[in-house]
């Protein structure tokens, strides 16, 4: 058997393997990150341990025999409940299946360091690392090349127009254009906003699979509401409305602060932690559309405001949460719902803050400038 010092050198070695992959995923903003990677490898690696070496007295007494491979395969089926649990099946969209596999991996690595296979553990996690990233920087290339017209002709960028304000108020009323439009979205203040500024439209809610890339705001929101947008398209070709509509419109909205998406918290606690983040500090809401008209071409826009928080203690955050039901929302508020108690000034577009710019409703034509 070896040495305890020895042993503890496996188990930490395994445990910073899993925590490079964990913090690739993080990176992207995946459910499970870091810590999550790091306890699976170090978990899995400490168990193999006890499989080879914990049970060493049986086979010197002559007592029994061990079968390292049970403990061993015990490992790998608990993985797989984990890695289940990442999973999220919606409708005909599948989330989380990369990130279950890198926990499985994870846990390969744990064994492996365990077992003393140090040159296999090191590839294997080399080689998830370069995958993650070598796959992933394909995929995204061709997203923008389909979006860019590589395969969707016709496909034009739109520009908002810069709107640059600070304080309270909203943009000043529209006038709608004589135009009934398809809301690819279930957001209520989207709705809200559209039904203020005299727009006719219907809600359809889709599914996609959304990027998250905390590199590229801008490519995210652009990227997520040409895939709701086209997600919209295929429904309504499978299922046409009853009442005739002249184009589709799709966004996506995230919350950006120094190199990190925040969207919708998965519970209060992080609620909370998202308003303490970003307490007394300015973050960016960056606002991506995709719009296809009768024409059936695809328009795309990007909006982005700043906003700066007021400083929030424990108390602050307490009572926001109270008041609002933070986890629908991209960064765990609405300036439009008790936003006087966080906000303490922003600059650009009200609407935008809240999920939906006027600017480029107007370069679309859905409203008139």
């Amino acid at each position: 058997m070896p040495d305890t010092l020895t042993l503890v050198t496996r188990l930490v070695l395994a445990g910073i393997l899993g925590a490079l992959i964990g913090a690739e995923r993080e990176y992207r903003a995946k459910v499970a990150g870091t810590r999550t990677h790091f306890l699976v490898a170090l978990g899995s690696a400490l168990l193999m341990i006890v499989s080879q070496y914990g049970f060493l007295d049986l086979t010197r007494d002559g007592k029994g025999t061990v079968d390292v491979a049970r403990i061993a395969a015990q490992i790998v089926s608990g993985i797989g409940f984990i890695g289940a649990g990442t999973i999220m099946v919606h409708r005909q969209v599948v989330h989380g299946l990369t990130t279950a596999a890198g926990i499985w991996v994870a846990a390969g690595i744990g064994m492996a360091v365990a077992s003393g296979m140090y040159a296999l553990a090191v590839s294997t996690s080399a080689l998830s690392l370069l995958g993650l990233e070598v796959f992933g920087w394909f995929f995204r290339a061709r997203r923008k090349a389909v979006v860019e017209g590589g395969e969707m002709p016709d496909v034009r960028r739109v520009s908002p127009k810069a709107l640059l304000r600070r304080g309270g108020g909203r943009s000043p009323s529209p006038r709608a254009a004589a135009k009934s439009i398809v809301l690819a979205s279930g957001s209520p203040r989207r709705a809200k906003i559209l039904h203020d500024a005299g727009v006719a439209f219907t809600v359809l809610k889709t599914d996609a699979a959304e990027t998250s890339r905390p590199d590229d705001p801008e490519g995210t929101v652009r990227d997520n509401a040409v895939a709701k947008l086209m997600a919209a398209r295929e429904a309504l070709s499978r299922e046409p409305p009853a009442a005739p509509y002249d184009g589709v419109l799709a966004a996506d909205t995230i919350v950006w602060f120094e190199g990190r998406i925040y969207g919708k918290p998965r519970d209060l606690d992080e609620a909370a932690a998202f308003l303490r983040g970003l307490s007394g500090r300015t973050h960016t809401v960056f606002t991506g559309l995709a719009y296809a008209g009768a024409d059936g071409a695809v328009r795309t826009a990007v909006s982005r405001s700043d906003v700066t928080f007021r400083s929030l203690d424990d108390a602050a955050v307490g009572e926001y949460i109270s008041r609002v039901k933070p986890l629908d929302r991209a960064g765990a508020y609405d300036i439009d719902e008790s936003g006087d108690l966080i906000v303490a000034s922003y600059t650009g577009s009200y609407e935008n803050i809240m999920g939906l710019p006027l600017e480029p409703l107007a370069d679309f034509g859905i409203i008139s400038s």
